[in-house]
């Protein structure tokens, strides 16, 4: 499922996180049939209150696009640092508007205005492992967390979004990049006509790819599972030192209420 939030695409897979929901409460079953008296009287008394102690350990299957605006460099061959980012593009629906092209129409999406002088990159944030593809092939997003069969097998054309933001431009070699800019359609300048002699689209389209809850499940939700329950069934420990500022002490009530008065010295006169 697809989204337009704040200026932000949204890629959310809910039915992949009911899946992983639903088998974070079988293995929170399992370990409620195997725990001890002590262990169950730490633990809420019904499975409604102790469902939700553990949802964080669910990751939301979920990733955020945005576009952000930044200067066009001179295209005239020379190489130059990267310029400021200047916020987010406006983004709309297509069907918002009727005056668009029927192309647009038939395709749907949405699009942003964009000036001749102006270029984006893209910003991209996921609490679960995610790559996302983008179309003509060849484009490349990032190459951050990216494992090498992954990187090899979409030929470039994938990133990975995990656990933090990424920022991502046209990545041509190490150390140098191109941006995305806006070109008219028909003249041979995009990559779409120079990879594939046509210009079908004139845009830039996105896929996004969860990976395999299975994956997902042996090396993040049930290590996070598995602390959870450490943390909810172990009592705390307590030190000597600890233990002894739990007693109730009464406070000490110092001999002088105030501060004793300075001795005023006169001044001495010749």
């Amino acid at each position: 499922m697809i989204e337009l939030q704040h200026d932000e695409l949204i890629f959310t897979f809910p039915d992949l996180r009911l899946r992983l929901k639903d088998r974070a409460q079988a293995w929170i079953d399992s370990r409620l049939a195997e725990a001890t008296s002590e262990q169950r009287a730490r633990l809420p008394s019904s499975r409604e209150e102790l469902y939700p102690k553990f949802d964080w350990c669910v990751p939301k299957v979920r990733v955020a696009v945005s576009f952000q605006r930044t200067l066009r460099i001179p295209d005239d061959g020379k190489d130059y640092p990267l310029p400021p980012g200047l916020g987010r593009f406006p983004v709309f629906h297509v069907d918002d508007f009727p005056d668009v092209l029927e192309s647009w129409k038939k395709r749907g999406g949405v699009m942003m205005p964009m000036h001749r002088a102006e270029a984006l990159w893209l910003s991209f944030s996921a609490d679960y492992p995610i790559a996302l593809k983008s179309q003509p092939e060849a484009f490349v997003l990032s190459r951050a967390d990216v494992g090498p069969r992954l990187y090899k097998t979409r030929r470039k054309t994938t990133s990975s979004c995990r656990n933090s933001p990424g920022s991502t431009v046209f990545r041509v070699s190490n150390g140098i990049i191109r941006q995305f800019v806006a070109v008219p359609l028909g003249k041979g300048l995009t990559v779409e006509q120079q990879l594939t002699g046509g210009e079908s689209w004139g845009g830039l389209q996105l896929q996004a790819f969860p990976v395999m809850i299975e994956k997902c499940w042996a090396e993040r939700v049930e290590k996070m599972l598995k602390l959870c329950w450490k943390a909810l069934t172990t009592p705390p420990p307590i030190s000597p030192r600890g233990a002894m500022h739990l007693q109730e002490r009464r406070p000490r009530i110092p001999e002088f209420a105030t501060a004793p008065p300075r001795p005023v010295l006169a001044p001495v006169v010749a």
